[in-house]
């Protein structure tokens, strides 16, 4: 997730995230849909020509900066 005005990355995607129970990862998003605190995304699937959907509804959107401890 990228903060627009800056360009500041605020949640990197590292990896690959399963969303099925053949182990697809996802390798892109496109008709991304955003309105009134919900997203939904079209996801492409590593391995396979099938799609799959990704909706995401924020209960309380905003970003909050933590003490990482010098991390």
């Amino acid at each position: 997730m990228i903060e627009r005005s800056s360009g500041e990355v605020l949640v990197p995607e590292s990896g690959g995230i399963s969303f099925t129970s053949n182990g697809y990862t996802v390798r892109n998003a496109s008709d991304v849909t955003r309105l009134n605190g919900w997203m939904r995304a079209t996801l492409h699937l590593e391995g396979t020509s099938e799609l799959a959907q990704a909706s995401f509804t924020f209960v309380k959107p905003e970003v909050s900066i933590l003490d990482q401890g010098g991390l």
